[in-house]
């Protein structure tokens, strides 16, 4: 499956960078520490990484609430994954439907199998997953989902994590897109850590802290052999010393955390209703990106939307590729007010053609 953000294709066929709302990219940047920080510590560039990450370390232990013996990094989210599934081998794992693909390409990379059970009508995640664990090594759950931006709540969770145990199935719980939603103590599972040895908590900085291209995410567990197993697979050096630097100046930049949730509410709200006025059917999820459907589920009506707002210079998420979905499904991030108003009005000009 292809994923969101080849700026690079296009800007190589057009000689020119597209307005990207394929990448769900915190429209607010870079913050402005990182990039003093960056250029602060240019000469730093030279030097080997520090193997193990030793001021990132406290940074993120501080800023989640956990001891430093808790987390792990991996050069973003993905490693962290591929490391997990290396060390645990699932045989038979079970997730959602539709959801992230790494999941899957990881788990099958490692000679395991894949089961999906579909989300409902609405697209939420309801109790026939949890029901459905049974002989699973490994259990999935993207909170909130992707591409759906549907989120379930930390009751939930316990109940998922609860029946895990029970049955001897690890759960792996994906929080990259935790920090953006408004009421993240109802949904967010990292405080419940302690209770299970037999899960991980998913982060990154990729997409809240807009470093996607410095590559940096992090799993925190309880399990500290677990955790031990994990360190010792892999290349030393995998989190460069840009990203460590960028990672620690990010974690210090209060006013930037604080005020992404609320931007972005604003926006996806506004953007929702928007949408919602073309005829088109809207999820109203709580990530950083809308998951809607245009109802044209033909590959012709699709392609050429997709064409058209590739000449207009936007890239879109065409999730037609994702399991249970089909032509006419697609997810946009939220971007900045200009950028959003941008868009829309190039899906306005479509309808009216």
């Amino acid at each position: 499956m292809n994923h969101g953000g080849d700026i690079y294709t296009y800007k190589k066929n057009r000689g020119h960078w597209p307005i990207d709302f394929s990448a769900n990219i915190n429209p607010l940047g870079l913050p402005r520490r990182v990039k003093e920080a960056l250029a602060e510590n240019l000469d730093m560039f030279t030097h080997y990484p520090d193997v193990s990450a030793r001021d990132l370390t406290q940074s993120v232990a501080a800023y989640e609430g956990i001891s430093e013996e808790e987390v792990i990094f991996g050069n973003g989210a993905a490693e962290i994954i591929y490391r997990l599934v290396q060390v645990i081998k699932p045989g038979k794992a079970l997730l959602v439907g539709p959801t992230f693909s790494e999941y899957e390409k990881a788990v099958r990379t490692f000679g395991g199998q894949c089961e999906y059970v579909k989300v409902d009508d609405e697209f939420g995640i309801g109790e026939s997953f949890i029901d459905r664990i049974s002989d699973h090594q490994l259990v999935v759950l993207c909170n909130p989902n992707n591409p759906t931006g549907l989120t379930v709540t930390s009751e939930y969770v316990r109940r998922l994590a609860v029946k895990c145990r029970e049955q001897g199935a690890f759960l792996l719980i994906d929080e990259c897109f935790m920090d953006f939603v408004v009421d993240k103590a109802r949904y967010s599972f990292l405080p419940h850590i302690h209770d299970f040895e037999n899960l991980l908590v998913l982060k990154a900085f990729t997409k809240f802290f807009a470093m996607a291209g410095l590559r940096l995410g992090y799993g925190i567990t309880s399990n500290t052999e677990l955790l031990f197993e994990l360190k010792g697979i892999g290349q030393p050096w995998n989190i460069s010393v840009p990203a460590q630097i960028a990672g620690v100046a990010a974690l210090e930049d209060q006013k930037y955390i604080d005020e992404t949730p609320y931007a972005i509410q604003k926006e996806r709200q506004f953007m929702v209703q928007a949408l919602t006025d073309m005829g088109w059917k809207v999820i109203n999820g709580q990530a950083n990106y809308i998951f809607f459907s245009t109802g044209m589920r033909e590959k012709e009506a699709n392609d050429e939307f997709m064409a058209y707002c590739l000449e207009k210079g936007f890239l879109i998420r065409d999730c037609s590729n994702y399991h249970y979905l089909s032509y006419g499904f697609y997810r946009i991030a939220v971007g900045s007010e200009k950028d959003n108003q941008s868009l829309l009005g190039c899906f306005k000009d479509y309808l009216n053609n």
